[in-house]
């Protein structure tokens, strides 16, 4: 039988020899991996015509990033049994070291030699320096599913990493000097396009290791002869090619909506540029720095582009992701809040201006890793970085309170975790639960591990802490389930926090449902993917991974079987219909009122209000009082002021949280008094 798939270059030629082109073919034309523009351009021009759609940079230019050249003026090819070049794969060994000692926690490595012979050199070198340097062992292995490699130019398809090394390998012979143009499968069929492969892989940086110029490659197979231009463009890409975004300054805002932002803009003073980009992937509006050498500020506006866009994947994730790696600080303006309060929404964006030029949209780093333990913690390494401002456009209206982590100062080791006896563990875990109720169970163990400067908490060790929070459980010292404890059920009510490490799932909930309520009734509508979006945003997580989406997309599917949220025309709302909402779900927060004819449960008078007022009062709070038209008892401020209301409540009322406030508190966020009866 002939083997269909002899001669073809991919099982898709395999496919149309045996079918015939009775099917349209259709080619991927974005490509979003390259954070730096120079890594793709010259495979864009090469191999794809220059077809590509790659995002608009933001002008600021990172020096470590994009594509260097390294010449190894001394490397010399071992023609014979060899076939490798110590010196140049020493210098690759020595770019390795360095990247693991100098580079930020997670950011991965690859290398990739032109032939197996230096791949494996490479690979034994690294070994015998590692037995020798420990101190960056763990970062080997760093990052789950894009840990360190090294592989060669025919088993590289499909991986890609932050910065990859390419060791070019052939180079001046030792014995003669010259340089045997043979360049082993790039030479043979197919060449050219392993090299494209191996030159696309990285997101970040590319070190072009040789010990060859370009001037010395002199054969015309088409892998050899990209090989050239490939090191002529390494020497000098800027020049090689040209391929920069265009900005056209006479091109038409695609909205009513957006040419009112822009003229908004204009009218306070700030340059403004239109559409910038290539093809469909364009930034809206951008405010220019005061010099005009940058864009300090990219707008978005959910106009024709956003709700043209088929996918949601598209409009967010490559988007928002993609430009933000690139360096764009985007703030996003909706046509509903605009219209609704053009003013208000001016200021947000003058505010996320500030906090772009003032550099506050930076990402946390994350926590240093002791690079002598043998292992990465797995909490790190499943995290989701956090940023350190949100640029929702409700970041303001939607603040949340800061996580207070449990003052565990008092407590001084006196022995080891492992031979620590359990009330001491059980006095820990409930000081714990009192502090951050309700808190998960892994952060309690890391609190405890903080406690016994430790590395990590496995093993019998783990067992041992784990077995104590379901003894603290079980004689009631705390209260809680398989993932969460607290010290006393009105912690279930608290207002939502910050989350207290890169995890989602570390967040109670209850507070899950709360920020999600809260994002809902701003948005007045929004499709479940925004919504998502916008929960992560302002919960400070820089980019809704897998797990965010799973997490926030089960907690929006629950509050719609609760029928807290309904979804309707692919448009998720609050249930302005449901006045059980808080008691319900546990979620401080209610629909909207409009009018006094909706109002129900107000306090009644009695010592303990009395009491309440005048407090309140004293310490500068506003508070009004509408119970005479049928209304509530308000209490001015935003979720900031739980931490003062939570220790007055009393048996006989509660607080509850109304983001929009009523008609006599101006829409403004308060608080109402309930009864508890």
């Amino acid at each position: 039988m002939t083997n269909q798939f002899t001669g073809r270059n991919s099982i898709l030629d395999a496919a149309i020899g045996m079918v015939g082109r009775g099917f349209n073919e259709a080619h991927l034309n974005v490509h979003y991996r390259s954070k730096d523009e120079s890594l793709i351009r010259f495979s864009n021009h090469y191999y794809y015509n220059d077809r590509l759609l790659t995002f608009p940079a933001s002008g600021i230019k990172d020096p470590w990033s994009g594509i260097h050249d390294l010449y190894v003026p001394d490397g010399r090819y071992d023609a014979g049994a060899g076939r490798n070049n110590l010196i140049e794969a020493q210098r690759v060994v020595d770019l390795v070291f360095e990247h693991f000692r100098t580079r930020p926690f997670g950011e991965s490595l690859g290398v990739v030699a032109l032939s197996r012979a230096q791949s494996d050199l490479i690979e034994r070198l690294i070994e015998e320096r590692r037995i020798l340097e420990h101190d960056v062992d763990a970062r080997f292995k760093e990052k789950p599913g894009e840990i360190f490699f090294i592989k060669n130019l025919e088993n590289v398809q499909g991986d890609e990493r932050d910065h990859m090394i390419i060791s070019i390998g052939y180079g001046p012979t030792v014995e003669s000097g010259a340089v045997p143009n043979r360049f082993g499968p790039l030479n043979t069929e197919g060449g050219e396009r392993r090299l494209n492969v191996v030159i696309s892989r990285a997101r970040q940086r590319v070190d072009v290791v040789h010990s060859l110029k370009a001037s010395d490659i002199r054969s015309e197979q088409e892998g050899a002869r990209l090989l050239r231009r490939y090191l002529e463009y390494a020497t000098n890409p800027t020049q090689a090619l040209e391929g920069q975004i265009t900005v056209n300054p006479n091109s038409e805002s695609e909205s009513p909506f957006e040419e009112a932002v822009e003229y908004a803009l204009v009218k306070k003073g700030y340059k403004v540029e239109r559409q910038i980009g290539v093809a469909g992937y364009r930034i809206d509006l951008a405010i220019l720095s005061e010099d005009g050498s940058k864009y300090d500020i990219g707008i978005e506006c959910d106009g024709f582009t956003y709700h043209s866009t088929p996918a949601a994947r598209d409009r967010d994730w490559l988007r928002q992701q993609v430009l933000e790696g690139l360096g764009w600080k985007l703030h996003r303006v909706w046509s509903t809040a605009w219209v609704r309060n053009p003013a208000a929404e001016l200021d947000r964006i003058e505010a996320a201006l500030h906090l772009a030029r003032t550099e506050t949209f930076e990402i946390k780093n994350l926590p240093i890793i002791n690079q002598k333990q043998e292992e990465t913690p797995e909490e790190l390494l499943d995290s989701d970085p956090i940023m350190e401002e949100s640029s929702s456009t409700f970041v303001e209206e939607l603040s949340l309170e800061d996580y207070q982590q449990a003052d565990l100062s008092f407590f001084k080791p006196s022995t080891d975790l492992k031979e620590e006896e359990t009330n001491v563990l059980l006095s820990i875990i409930t000081q714990i639960a009192r502090g951050e109720g309700p808190v998960h169970q892994d952060v309690v163990i890391e609190r405890i591990r903080i406690c016994y400067q430790l590395g990590k908490v496995v093993g019998s060790t783990r067992e041992k802490v784990e077995q104590a929070i379901r003894l603290a459980k079980k004689i009631k010292r705390v209260i809680g389930n398989e993932e969460f404890i607290w010290f006393e059920e009105e912690q279930l009510k608290r207002s939502v926090r910050y989350p207290v490490d890169g995890n989602i799932e570390h967040i109670s909930p209850m507070e899950l449902k709360t920020v999600t309520l809260m994002v809902a009734k701003a948005m007045f509508g929004i499709p479940k993917n925004d919504l998502i979006t916008e929960i992560a945003r302002l919960l400070k997580f820089n980019r809704t991974g897998v797990r965010i989406v799973e997490v926030l997309g089960k907690t929006i599917d629950d509050l719609i079987i609760e029928s807290i949220l309904v979804e309707s025309f692919g448009m998720i709302h609050v249930n302005d219909a449901d006045d059980s909402t808080s008691n319900n779900s546990g979620v401080k927060t209610t629909s909207r009122m409009h009018d006094n004819s909706h109002k129900k449960n107000s306090i009644k008078d009695n010592p303990s209000i009395s009491k309440l007022v005048t407090r309140l009062k004293t310490r500068g709070v506003e508070v009004i009082d509408d119970r005479s038209s049928g209304g509530y008892l308000w209490i001015i401020g935003g979720h900031d002021l739980w931490s003062q209301l939570k220790p007055l409540e009393e048996r006989d009322f509660y607080f509850t949280f109304e983001h929009n406030g009523d008609i006599v508190t101006n829409n403004r966020a308060a608080w109402t008094v309930k009864d508890n009866k």
